[in-house]
């Protein structure tokens, strides 16, 4: 199901943003940054509505797949784009798989290296503000790792929870104790992504359209994705309905990839064009995640209500 989900998504926004004549690297950009959703969106959702059960636990586990696929895919992308519009240092095809399995692949490494230390460091630390020193620290030290190394930090992260949870359900605890900073991270995250959004960008009418489109071409993506992989896997049919109106807010990780775009190397490379270009993918996601924060919960809500009566 997240496969399916993930491969329309990408496919409908690409196609639909080409056919109405967006330039073939904005068009693959926006195609796999329309793939992210918000888990942390999700989760609020879920806690509120007090709800658990097996549509719950589909849920929680295709927002979290699927936010992995985008980094993945976009970290292809990135790289073939780069080679499109001609910039310097872009490399061949061969090179891109090269690139693409090697950022991968380390990515997840360093991850999974990461998440054995900090479970053998905090395994006779009891008390929370020691968790929380320990857990922060290995956080930012990975990140530092990964951009000296220039793979992807958002990934080695993501690594680093999947490999704590996995290991023993006692880590739980340094996820808890994490939890009392991620109010402020989440204000100064969404702060500095503010700073990207330039009203004169948006208000212009090709931004307004892509906008329109971006977000209508990403929704019937995620439901026909959901529907589809249902269908395939025969998922219950409370699944196949509703699971779909789950997918559409969409904030943390399409902003951590707009915010990669901004700050990548790559641009000084690049020309006047594709400066221009790179600006207007942010205002265009920066407007589609304010559109879809605001209708995507919800729906959300409307989607859980009515899986869980099934």
């Amino acid at each position: 199901i997240t496969l399916t989900q993930l491969i329309l998504t990408f496919v409908i926004v690409f196609i639909g943003l080409k056919l109405i004549g967006i330039e073939l690297h904005i068009a693959l950009l926006l195609g796999a940054i329309a793939t992210a959703t918000a888990p942390a969106a999700t989760v609020a959702i879920v806690q509120s509505m007090r709800v658990r059960g097996e549509f719950v636990d589909y849920l929680y586990g295709i927002v979290a797949l699927d936010d992995a696929g985008c980094i993945i895919l976009f970290s292809v992308v990135f790289a073939l784009t780069a080679m499109l519009v001609g910039v310097e240092n872009a490399v061949s095809i061969k090179g891109i798989i090269i690139h693409g399995l090697f950022e991968v692949g380390a990515s997840l490494l360093l991850g999974f290296i990461s998440g054995i230390i900090l479970h053998f460091a905090t395994a006779r630390v009891r008390h929370k503000n020691e968790l929380l020193i320990v857990a922060t620290g290995i956080v930012f030290l990975v990140t530092a790792i990964a951009v000296s190394l220039h793979i992807s930090p958002l990934l080695s992260n993501m690594m680093i929870g999947a490999t704590l949870i996995n290991i023993s359900w006692r880590n739980e605890r340094i996820l808890h104790a994490l939890q009392p900073i991620t109010p402020p991270l989440y204000a100064i995250f969404f702060a500095a992504a503010g700073t990207e959004l330039n009203l004169n960008t948006i208000g212009s009418g090709i931004t307004l359209l892509m906008g329109g489109m971006y977000i209508v071409l990403r929704a019937v993506g995620k439901y026909s994705g959901i529907f589809i992989g249902s269908t395939i896997t025969k998922a219950p049919v409370n699944i196949r309905n509703y699971l779909g109106l789950c997918m559409m807010p969409q904030a943390g990780v399409a902003i951590g990839l707009v915010l990669f775009i901004e700050t990548t190397p790559i641009l000084p490379s690049g020309t006047g064009d594709l400066l221009s270009s790179m600006s207007l993918i942010t205002a265009v996601v920066l407007f589609s995640v304010f559109i879809n924060e605001l209708l995507g919960p919800p729906l959300s809500k409307l989607g859980l209500y009515k899986g869980m009566r099934k």
